[in-house]
């Protein structure tokens, strides 16, 4: 049986991002080189430079700028670090203000990374759960594998899970072929 605190959790996110009115985009954005001193102190090694830096993301996502650099520079940079709830929060709250498919399957694929990372697996079955329903069809083998990776952990003593939600998977992936092919 399903939690019912997780249900309630995952539907007042997923009516969150639906919810969001367009008025949140036209946010300013940050000078360029601002962006790139940050960048740059967020890769330096400098620890009080990169706290900063990490401060001033947390700042411009809250406050509604999100730009690719989020996912395509700053999220790896995080993970190496070894930031997961700097990630898991960065993500989320982007998620939030950039509900974009270009922007939803890479944030989402971070957060789910960065909650198995800190060993909240739980978390991260959610996390994956949206990933799964809200990525690009050509993103399903990767979904299906962060599922999987996710139902092992957070059911350690049920080795057969993970077998039987594969083999959904594929019937259903088969069944939607055999339909497609029939005229």
């Amino acid at each position: 049986m399903p939690n019912p605190r997780r249900l309630i959790q995952f539907c007042a996110i997923t009516t969150a991002i639906c919810s969001i009115s367009p008025a949140l985009f036209a946010v300013r954005p940050p000078p360029a080189d601002q962006v790139a001193k940050t960048t740059a102190d967020l890769a330096g090694t400098d620890a009080t430079a990169r706290d900063a830096a990490i401060q001033q993301i947390h700042t411009w996502v809250e406050g509604g700028w999100i730009s690719m650099d989020v996912w395509r520079k700053w999220m790896p940079v995080l993970m190496k670090a070894g930031k997961y709830d700097d990630v898991a929060d960065i993500a989320l709250t982007s998620i939030l203000y950039r509900p974009g498919d270009e922007a939803i399957s890479p944030l989402l694929e971070f957060r789910v990374n960065a909650l198995l990372a800190e060993g909240k697996n739980a978390d991260a079955l959610i996390a994956a759960k949206m990933y799964y329903n809200a990525c690009a069809l050509k993103y399903a083998p990767k979904a299906v594998d962060l599922l999987s990776l996710c139902l092992a952990r957070t059911h350690p003593d049920d080795g057969e899970i993970v077998r039987n939600f594969r083999n959904a998977q594929a019937q259903a992936s088969a069944g939607a072929a055999a339909s497609s092919a029939t005229p």
